[in-house]
Formats: C-alpha cells, structure tokens, sequence
C-alpha cells in the first residue's frame, strides 16, 4: 500500500463512520467540519491526533513506513442523566476499532481516558492508538555535492520547496520576512521555514573538523474553518513526500511527521509539517 497520510486518516474515519455513527446511531462532529450540537442530544466529536513515523524496511527498490496515532472520541451526554448512554457509545467504539486490523489500518486497545463536565455536558474520552503501514519508492538520482554555507544550505531546501509544492501544486506560500497575504477569498495556503539547532563536533584532529547540523523545514498548512482536513492533509501528503527519507545536495532528510493543531483562530484550522534533517561540513 502506498503511504499516505490522508490515506489512513479516510480509512480510520470511513469505519468510525460505518461502525459507530451508523450502527449506534449517533451525531458525529469530525475535524473541521461545521456542526452545531443539539441541546439534550448525544454526540461524539472525534478526531484523529499526530502521526509519528518511522521507517521500519527498506527493501528492494522501497522503503516501508509505519504511522503511529490515536483517534479521539470525546463522548458528549447531558449533565444529569448518569453515564449510561456514554458508555454504551464508548462499548460500540471500542467494538469496532478494538483488536482488530482493517483497510490498512491496525487497532490495537482502546483505553477511557477522563471525563468531566464542560458547558452543560458530561464528557467522556475515549482514545484508540493504532498504526498504519505504508510504502514509497526509494528515490533515485540523488545528488551528492556538498552545501558549505547556511545561505546554501537554505536555498537548496527553500528551491526544492518552491519547485515541487509551490510551483507544481499551485500553493500559496508565505516565506520567512517576505510580504504575504492570505488567500481571499479563503484557500488553504502555506507557511514555510527552516530551523536549525548549533552545529556540534564530529570529528575532529590534524588540520581539519568536521561538524554536523540538525534542523528541521517546517510547512504550516492552514485551511479555512469548516471545510474539514482533506485539502490540508492531501498537502501536507505531498510535502512529507518530497523530503522523507533523501538526500539533496548532501542534505539527509530523514522521516516527516504531521502535528494538527486544529483551531488557533478565527478563521484558520492549521496542522505542521515537520521533516527533519542534517547536514556536515568540514573546515580546514
């Protein structure tokens, strides 16, 4: 299967769908997604938290990833009716994406997590950590000169960025201290910046010493509130895919994970793209 985040998170809400919301029933409110509840009336708000990734294989020609998550269900019922109706929600839940390993996506023990009253409802948490496999061509071609300044080092990211996500995909991106407005009317749009931490000694005697950087690019992705994750997350695919697991210009990248951060404004539903990466170089 090839990797995908917006893969795994469509499958994991596909049987929230299917064998939760429907079987039960009961209202769902889902990430980005305008829903109002209804007074006196359950409802679940489920979401899906950050991916961690990792490479587990890397066989012939591929490499193999494994995404660590949880998905989410605050559990919302009347203040005053006992935790009855929570906990049959929570047993539905917990049949459905307990144990069990479906379209990719492996389930494994769901665990209550708190609850509590908030704004007239009994609330009660319920996550389900879980693990998605997926595989990816080894890229090829890679070029192996060395970058010897952090000017260098930047633009290279910065152009691999433009190039393949700016340019190709049409997005509208804010670059660090450069002018920038967001789209309007609203669209998802991108912020992109690079961090590094303090070089440190690798290795070092006679003449020359060599130095490794750690540092990260980091896209911010926004899209506007209520139009749910799709747009955000199918970028966010194709950032994590142009830096996972290659070397540019003798710049390692290693394996991208994804952080929602959900709603920080008014207007705007983001998550992050971290890719991580390091780079040496020698000095006489």
């Amino acid at each position: 299967m090839a990797f995908s985040y917006l893969t795994m998170r469509n499958a994991i809400r596909t049987r929230f769908n299917t064998e939760v919301e429907d079987a039960h029933p009961v209202a769902v409110a889902y990430e980005n997604a305008n829903y109002t509840p209804v007074q006196g009336t359950p409802f679940v708000e489920f979401t899906i938290g950050d991916a961690d990734t990792q490479m587990i294989a890397n066989g012939s020609g591929e490499n193999t990833y494994r995404a660590f998550a949880d998905a989410k269900a605050l559990i919302h019922v009347p203040v005053g009716e006992g935790d009855k109706e929570a906990l049959e929600i929570a047993d539905t839940i917990v049949a459905a994406m307990g144990h069990v390993a479906a379209a990719g996506i492996t389930y494994r023990s769901p665990f209550l997590r708190i609850d509590d009253v908030e704004n007239g409802w009994y609330v009660v948490e319920l996550r389900i950590p879980l693990y998605y496999d997926g595989s990816e061509v080894r890229p090829s071609g890679i070029a192996t000169a060395s970058a010897t300044t952090k000017e260098n080092i930047g633009n290279i990211i910065r152009e691999q960025f433009n190039t393949k996500i700016t340019v190709a995909l049409s997005a509208s991106t804010a670059w660090d201290n450069a002018v920038f407005s967001p789209p309007d009317p609203a669209t998802t749009w991108t912020r992109f910046s690079i961090q590094e931490s303090e070089a440190s000694t690798i290795e070092g005697g006679g003449t020359s010493h060599r130095y490794r950087t750690v540092g990260a690019a980091v896209a911010q992705i926004f899209s506007p509130l209520g139009i749910g994750e799709r747009a955000a997350v199918t970028l966010a695919d194709s950032v994590a895919g142009v830096f996972r697991a290659t070397t540019i210009d003798g710049i390692l990248f290693h394996t991208p994970r994804i952080r929602t951060l959900g709603r920080l404004t008014d207007r705007w539903w983001q998550l992050n793209v971290l890719c991580p990466f390091t780079y040496d170089h020698v000095t006489a």
